[in-house]
This record gives structure tokens, C-alpha cells and sequence, in this order.
């Protein structure tokens, strides 16, 4: 398991360019393998990284100026995430829309 946000998204690039390189091999090694299926399912690999780093990383801006008050700038990087469900939940959710 990743020990912070760098190497988590690390770990994601990693695993979903191993899975994409996988396909491609597969597409040329193996005969009578559908190219247009494998294609999508590289697609849907790049959607899925594409969604899990968005997830992982927190945008908000930088400088006081971004907000109402002192008091929201201060508090911005402590508050929680908008929602209650898990990063896996949201992911495999969006994943499996296709």
C-alpha cells in the first residue's frame, strides 16, 4: 500500500500501464483476439486512471485571495472530502458505466 499521495499515484500509473501493455501484447501475440474489444477495454484503463488520480488529488486554491475568508483558507486542506463513500466505490462506478 502507498505510504502517500505521490506514491499512490505512482502505484496507479504503474498498474494501469501494466494492464494497458498487457492488451497490447495481447493483440499481437494472440490470434483471432477481438482488436476493437481490446482497444475499448485500453480506453476504459486510461478513463479509469484518468478518474482514480482526480479522486486522489485535492484542488484548491493556493492563495487567501480564492476565498470568502481567512478563516476558509486556513481550514481548506483539513476538511473532509465532499462525500461519504469510498474512492474505490466512485471509481469502479464510473468504470463500470461503459
Amino acid at each position: 500500500m502507498a505510504a502517500n499521495k505521490r506514491l499512490l499515484k505512482k502505484e496507479i500509473h504503474r498498474i494501469c500501464g501494466a494492464l494497458a501493455g498487457e492488451c497490447v501484447l495481447a493483440k499481437l501475440a494472440i490470434p483471432g483476439i477481438s482488436r476493437e474489444k481490446l482497444n475499448e477495454i485500453i480506453y476504459q484503463l486510461a478513463d479509469l486512471q484518468q478518474s482514480a488520480l482526480r479522486l486522489v488529488s485535492i484542488d484548491f486554491p493556493g492563495v487567501p485571495s480564492g476565498y470568502n475568508s481567512r478563516k476558509e483558507y486556513i481550514m481548506a486542506p483539513r476538511l473532509p472530502m465532499p462525500s461519504s463513500e469510498s474512492i474505490s466505490t466512485r471509481v469502479f462506478r464510473r468504470s463500470s458505466r461503459r
